[in-house]
């Protein structure tokens, strides 16, 4: 079963539907989860999720919507047992706030008080284009970096069984070159949309895309099918009007709710 699952979908603000973006890509024998924010071991198991399968966990960057959650699922793994060694990646400035953040959790030295505590290794990210950063049974994970305020990691995953590429690139300025290229004929494009084209200005100072550059980009890299997430927008009308800023192209558009599955086909 190889899917995508959105465990959340929103921007930096939380709305009454939707909590921050994290996205779990899962084969049949292997999965990769990309950021991680409020529940997230409660969301895997909500989504029957094969926890042992689960050995990468990626940190786009590190502001707090993207990377909070991760003590609460490290600890979480840790006190129901888990053996099964962990990695948690991202660009070096990230790996040391993350281990800044573990750090106000006594991590390591008091967690194995409880129970013994599974290996859990922080791996460093170049962001060099295109880099592969993990090569499993049933998946493979390239990465780049894009244009945000942060220094910040996009991801391009490949699903063997099926020969199928997502890509998804978190908080980004646009129009960006790299994740173009990297999208190229994509089957999937999973994209931000922080702002509306009314705000232009506050996308182009926060390193955001809106949603008329999203068009632009998904029909530059003539992509299949492209997801719109970290948006924070919850009333249909909102949501049409999104949609049609993005505007016509060769794809299908989605906006996916908050724990939707879609099948890898």
């Amino acid at each position: 079963m190889d899917r995508i699952v959105f465990l959340g979908t929103s921007r930096c603000i939380p709305t009454k539907y939707r909590d921050n973006t994290s996205i779990l890509f899962e084969a049949t024998n292997d999965s990769f989860l990309v950021d991680c924010s409020g529940k997230p071991y409660q969301k895997l198991l909500q989504c029957d999720a094969k926890m042992n399968c689960l050995k990468n966990i990626l940190i786009t960057h590190y502001h707090v919507d993207h990377s909070y959650g991760l003590p609460s699922l490290l600890s979480s793994l840790h006190l129901t047992g888990r053996k099964e060694e962990l990695n948690a990646l991202g660009l070096p400035i990230v790996i040391k706030k993350l281990l800044q953040l573990m750090d106000v959790f006594d991590f390591p030295k008091n967690w194995d008080i409880v129970t013994k505590l599974y290996q859990i290794n922080f791996l460093k990210v170049s962001g060099t284009f295109n880099e592969k950063i993990y090569d499993g049974p049933g998946l493979t994970v390239y990465s780049c970096k894009n244009s945000h305020l942060i220094a910040n990691l996009s991801v391009k995953v490949y699903y063997k069984d099926l020969g199928k590429y997502v890509v998804y690139t978190s908080d980004t300025g646009s129009p960006n070159e790299d994740i173009i290229k990297l999208s190229q004929n994509a089957d999937y494009l999973i994209h931000e949309v922080n702002n509306l084209s009314d705000m232009t200005e506050d996308a182009i100072k926060n390193g955001h895309s809106t949603a008329r550059q999203v068009g632009d980009t998904a029909r530059r890299a003539h992509i299949n099918n492209l997801f719109l997430v970290h948006h924070g927008l919850d009333h249909p009308d909102d949501i049409d009007r999104m949609k049609e800023e993005v505007g016509q192209g060769e794809f299908a558009l989605y906006v996916p709710d908050d724990m939707e599955e879609v099948f890898i086909s």
